[in-house]
């Protein structure tokens, strides 16, 4: 079942927000299991390759360090995002709304 933000925060969202809230709650799950158990799955990893696999260990080593330390910062800017986006929309929505009732104030009373 794929992550559906409109049922739980309720209400409408544009899908670019959906896909940002999304994004930054994966990442985010994502930065806890590797921090949580990324030292063990190196350890597990490494073991296995053997003594002749210095190339694929330093590539396994550079790929969980990205990951532990851009996991975070990035669900947190995505996150962000889409509560902005959001915020933007309600803002835009109001002004453009106050707009045409200032240009046409039949349209409100009716």
């Amino acid at each position: 079942m794929a992550f559906d933000a409109h049922r739980i925060l309720g209400g409408s969202m544009l899908d670019s927000s959906k896909k940002c809230l999304g994004w930054g709650i994966a990442l985010a799950a994502v930065g806890t299991i590797v921090l949580t158990w990324g030292t063990n799955l190196y350890t597990a990893v490494v073991e296995r390759m053997g003594a002749n696999a210095e190339v694929g260990e330093w590539a396994f080593s550079f790929i969980m360090t990205l990951t532990r330390s851009a996991a975070f910062p990035m669900a947190a800017a995505l996150i962000a995002a889409a509560i902005i986006i959001e915020s933007l929309r309600q803002v835009v929505r109001e002004a453009i709304e106050a707009r045409a009732s200032a240009q046409d104030p039949s349209a409100v009373e009716g």
